[in-house]
């Protein structure tokens, strides 16, 4: 078709008053028909209203850049610095030294005070805590050429408090009456009027064995003493 008042010839389909009598309306029935329909839309917008569907796609273009640029703004916010602490010009006020060393004074004061009464008061031991804190050997056996067999240290706590450790000294003598070594037994952690035994390793010399308390130590009683 030839336009009016023109030499430039056209097909009826690029015409706006005829491209709906000679371009059928394409029917939708499933996804593969959408694409079709979507550019027949855009072909009779860009003959009939190109100014709208490009200002309408310019529109669309200017939003999507916003929208992108404030989810990345939400999403990854960049570093913000941080407000001064202070103002300019105002300092902050320190403390001078002679509050400093009130203040430390006080609280090592207040410390001391506050161990001081947790702190339980130690009992005084009885005067006859000798008495009540003993040991005594087993009966035990010795060979006819020396040797004892069979020795067991049996300590006892007859006071009212813990005893933390009581040692024995053991002395064992050869049949010439001399003395052949000492050796030391110890016991932990003794309730009060309770007994403890300990076993004591064979020796092939001396013909006799005798026992004495040597030290005890209980801070129930405040006591760490050895026993003469």
């Amino acid at each position: 078709m030839r336009l009016e008042h023109s030499n430039r010839w056209t097909t009826p389909d690029k015409l706006a008053e005829l491209r709906a009598f000679v371009v059928p309306k394409r029917p939708i029935r499933s996804a593969a028909d959408l694409a079709p329909v979507v550019r027949d839309r855009v072909l009779d917008l860009h003959y009939q209203r190109p100014v709208a569907l490009y200002g309408g796609l310019l529109a669309l273009a200017l939003f999507s850049a916003i929208g992108i640029y404030s989810s990345k703004t939400f999403f990854w916010p960049g570093k913000r610095q941080s407000a001064p602490q202070e103002v300019a010009g105002q300092q902050k006020q320190q403390p001078t030294p002679t509050v400093v060393a009130g203040i430390a004074a006080k609280e090592k004061k207040d410390s001391a005070t506050k161990e001081a009464g947790s702190e339980k008061p130690k009992a005084t031991p009885p005067a006859n805590w000798r008495q009540l804190i003993s040991v005594q050997k087993s009966n035990y056996g010795y060979g006819v050429l020396g040797g004892i067999s069979n020795l067991q240290i049996n300590f006892s706590n007859g006071t009212d408090f813990v005893v933390d450790e009581a040692t024995a000294k053991i002395t064992y003598i050869k049949a010439n009456g001399k003395v052949w070594k000492h050796k030391m037994i110890s016991v932990k952690n003794m309730k009060p009027h309770s007994r403890k035994s300990v076993e004591v390793e064979n020796v092939y010399r001396s013909k006799k064995v005798t026992v004495q308390l040597h030290q005890v130590r209980s801070r129930a009683m405040g006591l760490d003493q050895l026993v003469k």
